[in-house]
């Protein structure tokens, strides 16, 4: 794992995933897209974009991470989305073209407080519901698969 200052902790809901974080993200944002939306529950994902070196996950027992692959994302991408199968915690998304290079973490699943970790960017605004406001300072996006390839994301 990745030395520096600041370090983060997580897990998943029931405790047998742990994540350890060194360092600060590459960014964060908030993203509406519909897939998001239906493997969330929710009508947005916040996430934590990091180095795949910065993480540092313990499973106990092991076999309880679980992957779906996912291939409806907006972005064009196959995504693996990671979970815990006690709780359904999920615990890590990575686009298969940035595997290796960037993984993304739902900002609920770390510990303590969050203000750092502040939305800078909101993607695929387009389906951002009306009655949620606009995150104060973050760069809005209104995405396709081609521009998110252009963002190398």
């Amino acid at each position: 794992m990745a030395t520096s200052t600041t370090q983060r902790t997580g897990s998943c809901l029931c405790g047998a995933i742990q994540l350890k974080i060194a360092g600060e993200p590459l960014f964060t944002n908030l993203c509406h897209c519909i897939s998001c939306q239906k493997s969330t529950g929710t009508i947005l994902a916040s996430v934590a974009a990091f180095k795949p070196e910065q993480l540092e996950y313990t499973v106990t027992p092991p076999d309880v991470l679980k992957t779906y692959v996912d291939g409806s994302p907006l972005s064009g991408s196959t995504l693996e989305r990671s979970f815990c199968s006690i709780c359904g915690s999920r615990v890590r998304n990575e686009a298969t073209r940035r595997k290796g290079v960037m993984a993304v973490v739902p900002t609920g699943i770390i510990d303590g407080d969050k203000a750092g970790l502040k939305p800078r960017f909101e993607f695929f605004c387009k389906n951002r519901e009306e009655w949620v406001a606009k995150v104060e300072g973050s760069r809005e996006f209104v995405l396709s698969a081609q521009t998110m390839a252009d963002l190398g994301l």
